[in-house]
């Protein structure tokens, strides 16, 4: 029963941010029904190095409340009700009583002779508490040459929109709480680097509090990009949410295209003097070169959307294109550092910066 096509489970975030796990199973299976089977449930994020498990045999699902967010993996064993006709190799489980038997590997075959595994010393009941140990004993069911256990899988993204993020204004931002529980943001730079930001809200840590039913404003300090940890429990992320913010460089670019589009000048600028003449091709140098790196800005900001949408998770190809994406935001820096480049002037001593024009 090793290979077990047709045991299926699948799984679900519910409204509550647990992960609900329904067995999917048609019945009779191997020619038995559900009530001849005990299934045991595991989860994990991280290839089961650690593991949660939860032995209650349930006929109607289960609700799963891992802590965290991202990809979890869970699999199911499928182990036969213990049969008193039956003999049992080392190694295989079976289901007794309310709880999960592993046959000890020290015997040879196990004839039960009438004695229930509650009471044979061949049987070892697996202890709901130890999840790994859980784990490992099933794993050797299906490895060791035990043909009466069975296993599937599913994995499910664990992902909650408890939080909802509105733009208000140029770095301003209002981030809402949907639930009856506070919630926590950390809010990072592109580094990973915690940032601090203007705002109301209390501080935990690093961790900004979004009330339970209620609204935080915030104020990034400038123009990137910020990936928000957001969690439930603090240090424990549920999800992430990643915001571009390159307001400022929007706000300089149709500036300029302004100027040059929406003043009472000649298009041609026929009539011009020099000096005028002069601004408008400031203008158009500046407004190509915004476009040039704007345009590859939105194109590295889209493939970073794609590639890692709802995850914080920063490989080394995620950091090679956010330094792209910040090389590329320092360039406009320094295309905008002046507001003359905005409003034509030709001198190199205006500091006030594009966002003030």
């Amino acid at each position: 029963m090793n290979t077990t096509t047709d045991f299926y489970i699948g799984g679900y975030v519910g409204s509550n941010c647990h992960i609900f796990i329904e067995d999917n199973t048609t019945y009779p299976f191997n020619t038995k029904d559900r009530d001849e089977y005990g299934i045991a449930l595991f989860w994990s994020n991280n290839s089961f190095t650690d593991s949660f498990n939860d032995l209650t045999n349930s006929t109607t699902g289960w609700d799963t409340n891992p802590i965290g967010g991202g990809m979890w993996e869970y699999i199911a064993f499928i182990a036969p009700i213990w049969d008193v006709a039956n003999s049992y190799a080392p190694n295989c489980i079976v289901y007794y009583n309310g709880g999960f038997y592993y046959a000890d590997p020290g015997g040879t075959a196990i004839v039960p002779g009438g004695n229930n595994p509650s009471i044979n010393t061949n049987w070892i009941l697996l202890d709901y508490l130890k999840s790994n140990d859980n784990y490992d004993f099933f794993q050797l069911a299906i490895t060791g040459g035990c043909n009466l256990t069975g296993q599937t899988f599913t994995t499910v993204n664990k992902h909650c929109g408890d939080l909802s993020f509105e733009q208000t204004s140029c770095l301003n931002w209002t981030i809402c709480n949907t639930t009856d529980s506070n919630m926590f943001i950390l809010v990072k730079d592109s580094a990973g680097a915690a940032v601090d930001i203007t705002t109301d809200a209390s501080k935990s840590f690093d961790y900004y509090i979004v009330p339970a039913e209620d609204c935080i404003d915030i104020t990034l300090p400038e123009s990137g990009v910020y990936i928000i940890d957001i969690c439930h429990v603090i240090d424990v992320v549920d999800s992430y949410k990643t915001i571009y913010e390159f307001c400022e460089y929007w706000n300089c670019y149709f500036d300029i295209t302004k100027n040059i589009l929406c003043n009472d000048t000649d298009p041609c600028c026929e009539p011009c003097d020099t000096s005028s003449q002069k601004q408008n091709e400031i203008y158009r140098l500046q407004l190509n070169k915004m476009m040039a790196l704007m345009n590859n800005l939105k194109a590295k900001i889209s493939y970073d959307t794609f590639a890692y949408w709802n995850t914080g998770i920063v490989d080394d190809t995620r950091a090679d294109l956010l330094e792209e994406i910040n090389d590329t935001k320092n360039k406009l820096d320094d295309i905008i550092i002046r507001c003359g480049l905005c409003n034509g002037a030709q001198s190199n001593d205006v500091v006030t910066p594009c966002g003030n024009c």
